[in-house]
């Protein structure tokens, strides 16, 4: 069975996120409207848009620095597997040893494994041949994975498809910003597209 690491703590709370996936200035060209009339409203919308992404479908857009933690390390040297796919390195995996006393783990010692595209499935870490977990401590937040995650910086590294999705988002959104109103069935089955593991 895979174990998942529980999202503790955001390593820094916002210097991650660069900018947005959108700019101000695509959305005015897909709404055929002048963007600086409309400036401050499609940049909020733009953020809610993201933000609205990244909760329903479990996904980092734009490259951020996260910490998840575990009570323990997996049984029968099973997968961990992080959330917010796409992973894109693990800069870190701190435990408890059964001392109690901090330690680092060997990054030769374990494989990370990172899938790519707009629908990769999340990111996992294994002991490599010959090695298992280390003894530790267990309980509490015994494991401390430090990781980063996101499709990059900008936002031109954003997959073609994600950026449609989020237009379409941010169109649903400014249509109806008088009345808001339940979104399109078939904007529901467009996030649900990038929900799961599926492998890119």
């Amino acid at each position: 069975m895979e174990t998942y690491a529980r999202l503790s703590r955001l390593d820094s709370p916002t210097p991650g996120l660069v900018e947005e996936p959108l700019t101000v200035t695509e959305v005015a060209e897909h709404l055929r409207i002048d963007a600086d009339a409309e400036y401050s409203y499609l940049e909020s919308l733009i953020g809610d848009a993201r933000e609205e992404f990244e909760r329903e479908t479990g996904r980092q857009l734009m490259t951020q620095t996260w910490v998840a933690s575990l009570g323990a390390f997996p049984e029968d040297d099973e997968p961990i597997v992080l959330p917010l796919p796409p992973l894109l390195s693990v800069e870190e995996v701190a435990y408890l040893d059964s001392d109690g006393v901090s330690q680092i783990w060997d990054p030769g010692e374990y494989v990370v494994s990172v899938y790519l595209g707009s629908r990769a499935t999340r990111g996992r870490i294994v002991p490599a041949v010959g090695y298992s977990y280390p003894s530790i401590q267990s309980g509490g937040d015994a494991v401390q994975i430090s990781f980063t995650a996101g499709y990059g910086a900008t936002a031109d590294d954003i997959p073609r498809d994600i950026k449609r999705a989020l237009l379409l988002l941010v169109t649903h959104h400014f249509l109806h910003r008088q009345s808001p109103e339940r979104r399109p069935v078939s904007l529901d089955g467009l996030l649900a597209h990038y929900r799961g593991t599926v492998l890119a």
